[in-house]
Parts: structure tokens; C-alpha cells; sequence
């Protein structure tokens, strides 16, 4: 094989091979948060059959990524490694997809621009190494967007490939229904496609057929959701945000979010000129299927969360490949005086520093519990005194990492602002204490107490916080960065009065 075409398999290789290193590097410095323990508590009481029949012990979620992680673990256990590294393995497949897609939609230049973005792009590592179903999905709708451009550019195997990745979205998170109904909206307004119709509606049918079995659970849940959710209502510039999130995630330090965001839109605002310059309508064509996905989800989810909250940054990890290959194709097409590649190289060095900013303690989602539980053990009569949980964020984690710690653990019912829902706690074996229970406990409660605070608390919960501090003194404080902190106090008749 000659050296010119030899070089540029070894190039690929090189990536793939630091997109596998930067996936595994650190992947237990960080301590489980509560998702992640939500995903390991589920699949240690509920087998896979189970999880199909009955959902996912409640919650809002469908049962793909949890049955793989319930045979996942048959296999390598539940340590912090082991959970992580399935999605780890899963969101390298992201890394060929990502490569295959901005290959059919532009040029082979796109997809080496592609497959480097992809590998440095902090989202794709930060949810590669969490125990959630956010890599599946991106990497599942990332083959199904390969799927739709190999049938555009008339590959047998498009329409298979489609059924299968968005098959198993589908199963994955809910909102890519949202990306795949955003692609009809190219699919219909783009002439070439829309005489294709026969090949793209018939691959529809038979993944409508395939999700037959999933549509009561979907609209149970979907129910639940309208009824009734713990996300915050958005603002209307959230996918102005939302666009840079899905590049960086939170790894950005906080005065480093804007000029994050900034980059990615200036750099989206230079392709969107160079696109208008440009001759060939196919390249545009293929620019506007990458942001219809990520623009029709992002605007779906908006218009929605108007009737019932469901915007949440992290769950639209989905279209964070359409997003990558968006910006690759328009550098690798930007005619030559453009700025395109000058702002694609300081993407990705702001992408190294998000990187490195990961990799280093602390995360703004991941408080050290796995310290946490070692400092309780290590005091006196750590599994006598008992402990009070005023959030859920932090009650979760520490039976993973404290279990025996756990018997005198009270956490209170946090009403409608809980993570879960209540019979979501219940399939989980874990009770919760009104704030009335909690305050009767307290008023009579005598001797040495802990109580764990969670950034996040709600205004209840610290105005019992406050009154207890100021009833009993405190004779520990420990702080752990970024926001939970632990105090022992002590109450006695003294104190009282």
C-alpha cells in the first residue's frame, strides 16, 4: 500500500486510540453521584426481564441502558470501574460514527476534522465515564444519522442501519424521539430525500413496529412527567447555552462558560456565512441535517417544557454528534480566506483545557462522597450516632458508599422538589421522613447527631439546618468541595433551655 494512503489509516488509529485513553484516564477519581447510584441500585433489584415488564423501578426512563448494565455487571461487579466502563466502550463507537457520518454528508477532510472534535469534545468524554444512558444514546442516534445519509447517497445499508440506531434510541431516552422527528422535517424538505420517501417511511414502519412494545410504558411515564416534575422551568435562550454545552459539559470553569459558548456560536455564524458562499447545494443541504437535529430538539424540548419542564442540558447528548460533524463540515468546506480554521484550532485547545479541568477534583455534579463516607466511618461510634440527609443528592450515594452506615440515616421528604418519584423510593426500600416527623424528632432529640447539607437544599430543609445549629452547638464542620458540607452537633437538656 503506498505511504499516502497508508498515513491516514495510522492518523485514525492514533485517534481512536487517544479517544479510548482519555475515556478510561481518571474514570474512578471522581465518586459516583446520585444518577449513577440511581442506575446501580435498580439493576442490583431488578433483573433485565424485569426492567422491560415494569419499567425502570418506576422512573421516567426506558429499559434499554439498564438491562445492559444489569448484564454488564454480571459480569465485571460494581465497582466505580466497572459500572463506568460500559459507557465508556459504548461512547467510543461514537468515534467511527461521528467519522462515517461527516464522510457521507461532506468529504473525507470533514471527517478527520470530525473524529478530532469528537475525540477532544469534553461532553463525549464526561458522559462516557458516567453510569447513565447518555452515551448510548448519542451513539445510537449517531449511527442512525449515518444510516439516513447512506441512504441520501445511496448505500444499501443506510435503511438497516437506520432501523437498528434509531431502534435503539428509542429504548435509550425518550427525547430522541424529538431528533428523529426533527430529521423528517430534512428528510420532507429536502428534494432528493422526499423522492426517497418509500425507503425512509418503510424503515419508519418497521421501527414503529419494533417499539410496539414500549408505547404503554412511554405513555405511563409521559404522564407521570406531565403531572408532575422536579426540572426547573427553562428560559428562552436556553439552546443559546444549550449549543455550547453540548461541546464542553461542565467542565468549563465558571468564567470560562461564556467564551465557551461564545467560541462554538462564533464558529457556527463563520459556517453559516461560508455556506451561503458556497455553490454546491448538496454541502448545504448536509449542514442544515446536522443542525435540524440539534435545533429541532433543542426547540421541541423548549416548546414542551411549556406544558411540563423537561429541558435538561445533560439529556440532549443525543445530538452532540450532529453538532460536532456541523462544525466539522463547515471548516472543511470554508473557502480558503476564511477564519473557519483558525476558530476550529481554538476550539479544540479550549477543548483540551475543558479536558483537564475534568479530570481535576472538583466536579460541580460529583461531590467526593467516597471521602464523605470514609471521614463518618473514622469518627466515634460512626454506625450509632445517627444521620440526618436533608437532600436527596446526598442520601443516594452514601449507600453505596456507607451501607452499614445507613441504619440510622433519615432523609427527609422533600414533597414535589424530590429527585425521584415516591414510588420510585418505595421499589427502592428506602423511607422518608416528613418535615413534621423530622422536626418532632429533633425537638426531643438528645446526644450527638450528623447532619449531611447538599448544595441545592431547599429553603425548608436549611431553616431546620439553622434552628438546629442554633439550639446545639456544632462540634465538627467539614467541608467538601463544591457544596456539601458535614456537621456534628450536640443537643442536651442544657442547650434546650
Amino acid at each position: 500500500m503506498p505511504r499516502r494512503q497508508r498515513q491516514p489509516l495510522h492518523l485514525l488509529l492514533s485517534l481512536l486510540i487517544i479517544g479510548a485513553w482519555l475515556r478510561v484516564y481518571g474514570l474512578s477519581v471522581h465518586s459516583l453521584w446520585f444518577d449513577e447510584v440511581f442506575s446501580q441500585r435498580v439493576v442490583s433489584l431488578f433483573d433485565a426481564l424485569a426492567l422491560f415488564q415494569n419499567g425502570v423501578a418506576g422512573d421516567v426512563h426506558p429499559p434499554l441502558y439498564f438491562a445492559l448494565l444489569w448484564l454488564w455487571v454480571q459480569l465485571t461487579g460494581e465497582s466505580v470501574v466497572a459500572l463506568r466502563m460500559l459507557s465508556v466502550l459504548i461512547a467510543l463507537l461514537a468515534l467511527p460514527a461521528c467519522y462515517h457520518l461527516a464522510r457521507l454528508l461532506f468529504n473525507r477532510r470533514a471527517a478527520l476534522l470530525a473524529l478530532i472534535l469528537a475525540t477532544f469534545a469534553p461532553y463525549q468524554v464526561y458522559y462516557a465515564q458516567e453510569t447513565r444512558q447518555y452515551a448510548l444514546s448519542f451513539t445510537a442516534l449517531a449511527w442512525a444519522g449515518v444510516g439516513l445519509a447512506a441512504m441520501w447517497r445511496g448505500k444499501r445499508y443506510g435503511r438497516l442501519l437506520y432501523v437498528v440506531g434509531a431502534t435503539i434510541s428509542l429504548y435509550t431516552h425518550y427525547i430522541c424521539g424529538l431528533t428523529i422527528a426533527a430529521l423528517h422535517l430534512w428528510l420532507l424538505g429536502y428534494s432528493p430525500m422526499r423522492a426517497k420517501w418509500r425507503q425512509w417511511l418503510s424503515a419508519d414502519v418497521l421501527i414503529a413496529l419494533l417499539y410496539l412494545p414500549q408505547v404503554f410504558t412511554f405513555l405511563s411515564q409521559t404522564s407521570a412527567v406531565f403531572e408532575g416534575f422536579w426540572i426547573r422551568p427553562p428560559s428562552p435562550l436556553a439552546p443559546v447555552f444549550s449549543v455550547g454545552f453540548l461541546i464542553f459539559a461542565i467542565t468549563l470553569p465558571e468564567a470560562l462558560i461564556p467564551l465557551g459558548v461564545v467560541a462554538v456560536w462564533l464558529l457556527l455564524a463563520v459556517n453559516a456565512l461560508d455556506m451561503r458562499r458556497l455553490r454546491q447545494a448538496e454541502v448545504r443541504a448536509a449542514w442544515l441535517f446536522c443542525l435540524v437535529a440539534v435545533f429541532g430538539t433543542l426547540i421541541s424540548a423548549l416548546i414542551i417544557s411549556i406544558r411540563a419542564p423537561i429541558y435538561s442540558e445533560r439529556s440532549f447528548g443525543m445530538v452532540a454528534p450532529f453538532i460536532v460533524v456541523a462544525l466539522a463540515g463547515g471548516v472543511a468546506c470554508a473557502p480558503h480566506r476564511s477564519p473557519a480554521r483558525l476558530l476550529y484550532a481554538a476550539l479544540i485547545v479550549t477543548c483540551t483545557g475543558g479536558l483537564v479541568a475534568h479530570y481535576t477534583p472538583p466536579d460541580l455534579l460529583r461531590p467526593p462522597f467516597r471521602q464523605i463516607a470514609a471521614d463518618l466511618r473514622a469518627l466515634p461510634d460512626s454506625e450509632r450516632v445517627p444521620i440526618l440527609y436533608l437532600h436527596d443528592g446526598a442520601y443516594l450515594p452514601m449507600t453505596y458508599y456507607a451501607p452499614d452506615l445507613m441504619a440510622n440515616a433519615r432523609l427527609v421528604f422533600t414533597e414535589a422538589r424530590s429527585w425521584l418519584y415516591p414510588r420510585t423510593w418505595e421499589l427502592l426500600g428506602i423511607q422518608r421522613y416528613s418535615r413534621a416527623e423530622i422536626a418532632a424528632w429533633l425537638a426531643n432529640y438528645q446526644g450527638t447527631l450528623r447532619v449531611v447539607y447538599y448544595g441545592g437544599t431547599l429553603p425548608e430543609e436549611e431553616a431546620t439546618l439553622r434552628a438546629l445549629l442554633a439550639r446545639c452547638p456544632a462540634q465538627r464542620e467539614l467541608d467538601y468541595l463544591p457544596f456539601v458540607i458535614l456537621y456534628e452537633v450536640h443537643c442536651d437538656v442544657r442547650s434546650d433551655s
